[in-house]
């Protein structure tokens, strides 16, 4: 099969691309105020006006998506806010990244407030892997743990999630 059309991509005039992008940040620099590193960085990123580079440096959150729709997230949280009133033992589960123990860390803060003490397992990369793993799963429900919050993790581990619900386990 023969390729019926030509991908035509334009040469860049680097230097006139280098200008360009040099003028946006002092623009950028000047009119937020920040360094001129901070405002070259925006630049690459894309925020080449004000009002975006303004809004990524100030968000608010009425800019916010709502959560709630996102696929299954009212039954979650209903899910959530009954193991908190009813006493039941959450447990929090994150990848080990940055992005995984972060996740944890806020949401141990987030109940804590509640007054509930969630388990929390982050594990180890060399001999537990990415993602949830079934030994993590059956020791957190030996545990006592009735729901488990993955962060940055467990969407594609459909064994180990069917583990957890044959062993009364909510994740």
């Amino acid at each position: 099969m023969t390729q019926q059309k030509r991908w035509k991509i334009p040469a860049v005039d680097s230097e006139k691309a280098t200008e360009l992008s040099e003028k946006l940040s002092e623009e950028l620099s000047e009119a937020l105020g920040v360094s001129p590193v901070v405002a070259a960085l925006l630049v690459r990123r894309g925020m080449t006006d004000v009002g975006s580079a303004s809004a990524f440096l100030s968000p608010d959150i009425k800019d916010l998506h709502d959560p709630m729709k996102l696929t299954g997230m009212a039954r979650a949280a209903e899910r959530l806010a009954a193991a908190v009133i009813e006493g039941e033992r959450i447990a929090l589960y994150g990848d080990y990244d940055v992005d995984g123990t972060t996740s944890v860390a806020l949401m141990t803060l987030f109940f804590n407030a509640l007054g509930v003490e969630p388990l929390c397992h982050i594990p180890d990369r060399v001999s537990e892997g990415y993602g949830l793993n079934t030994a993590a799963v059956e020791s957190l429900a030996e545990q006592g743990a009735h729901v488990v919050i993955t962060a940055d993790c467990g969407s594609t581990n459909h064994a180990e999630v069917a583990r957890a619900a044959a062993l009364g386990v909510d994740v």
